[in-house]
């Protein structure tokens, strides 16, 4: 009985230490994937002339979009935390609408810029077109730096499925770290990399200025791989920060416009293969450390991503739309398409290791899931619940009926809440 309580133990312990790697403090791993296919990104400060700016895309021809995410940073002042009103933008014409309740992460404070800052998400699948290459941006107002609250900071991330292609991936790590002189994650890939091939990582930060007075170097595993910061071409602001521009397919990372696929990063170029620099086939820490000739500042790193290769093979999941409850209601969740289950964080959740855990938290949460096909592949997928208040009435006032009539009568004065 004692050894079998100890065999036990010993197992849920290593089911702990594996649940705890794969969501290491400072970061979030938003969203991953595997697929026969590859992946391209690009961004720009919205900080833009007449506010309006391009992203390049480059997709293969005969291609399919499976995948497309929008993020957006969105900044408060400090002293001036007020609800963000919504914003419209356009992308090739079509009205996107940025709002605060899209938040995907805690808002991380930044002394240099005295404000906090939070990420938001938004699925634009339906905006790409496989045949389509530049995509403009108008955000009809040129913005400036003291406006609060302002959406800026866009990027878009595409997922595409070519059966030409070989199995390539992605993780998608959104920053929960406040900015600091020196700043750290351990970085854990949802399946194994395949170190033969291209290992990419691309980093996309704001308001690092140059490699003068203000800048990051950047550290793979205690080795520097280079100093990031700069102006990208799409902004007239000084210190906008730099965007890391790519494709990845077939094993291979590919630069865009000023981003070379090298094993190196400088000034505006913030993409590299990181392969050399690896001693595992499932984790990394990555670090950046702020250098500056002026006083003690700090950056801002919004997004990394990692693009690789590896042995495990696609497979199919299916999970929850976003939802909306009223507070005080229980919401059965409900994922399938795997062996093992991990929800994060725990928070309004009956279970954090099943397919199927019963929501009754009293706010709105933001959740993944990771989900496990075997021992070493896996996906991530992200599920927003979000809690309305239960409403309530300045006046309710009920007339009954008279006997054997239908003229009763309710009537209710709303709060302005409903």
């Amino acid at each position: 009985m004692i050894k079998k309580k100890k065999k036990y133990l010993f197992t849920s312990i290593i089911w702990l230490l594996i649940v705890l790697s794969n969501f290491s403090f400072g970061q979030i791993n938003y969203y991953s994937d595997c697929i026969k296919g590859g992946v391209v990104g690009d961004g720009l400060i919205s900080w833009i002339p007449a506010g309006i700016g391009n992203i390049t895309l480059s997709i293969p021809v005969g291609s399919t979009i499976k995948k497309a995410l929008f993020f957006s940073n969105l900044y408060k002042w400090e002293g001036n935390m007020i609800p963000a009103t919504d914003k419209i933008i356009e992308i090739n014409g079509i009205p996107l609408i940025l709002s605060e309740s899209y938040n995907i992460n805690n808002s991380f404070y930044c002394s240099t810029l005295n404000s906090y800052i939070s990420t938001i998400s938004i699925d634009i699948t339906n905006f790409i077109d496989p045949n389509i290459t530049t995509y403009t941006i108008n955000s009809f107002t040129n913005l400036s730096p003291v406006e609060s609250p302002m959406f800026s900071d866009y990027y878009i991330l595409v997922l595409y499925e070519n059966s030409f292609f070989n199995i390539n991936c992605v993780d998608v790590f959104i920053n929960n770290l406040d900015t600091d002189g020196i700043i750290s994650y351990s970085l854990n890939s949802s399946n194994v990399i395949d170190t033969n091939s291209n290992v990419g990582l691309e980093v996309y930060t704001s308001s690092i200025c140059d490699l003068h007075d203000d800048w990051y170097d950047v550290l793979i595993n205690s080795n520097s791989i280079g100093e990031i910061g700069g102006k990208e071409d799409n902004t007239t602001v000084y210190c906008a920060g730099v965007t890391g521009s790519f494709g990845y397919n077939n094993g291979m990372l590919v630069g865009v416009g000023n981003d070379t696929p090298d094993n190196f990063m400088n000034g505006l170029d913030a993409i590299a293969n990181i392969q050399p620099y690896l001693t595992n086939t499932n984790s990394l820490d990555l670090t950046f450390q702020y250098v500056s000739n002026l006083s003690p500042k700090s950056n801002v790193i919004n997004q990394v991503y990692l693009t690789y290769t590896t042995p495990c093979d696609t497979f199919s999941v299916s999970v929850p739309n976003d939802t909306i409850v009223c507070k005080g209601s229980q919401l059965q969740l409900n994922v399938s398409g795997g062996q093992n289950y991990e929800w994060y964080p725990s928070t309004g959740l009956s279970c954090t290791n099943c397919p199927n855990p019963i929501f009754t938290a009293d706010s709105t949460m933001n959740y993944t899931v990771r989900i496990w096909n075997n021992d070493s592949c896996s996906v991530v997928r992200p599920i927003k619940i979000i809690v309305n208040p239960l409403p309530t009435f300045n006046h309710l006032t009920i007339t009954p009926t008279n006997c054997g009539t239908t003229n009763g009568k309710v009537a209710i004065t709303p709060n302005s809440n409903v």
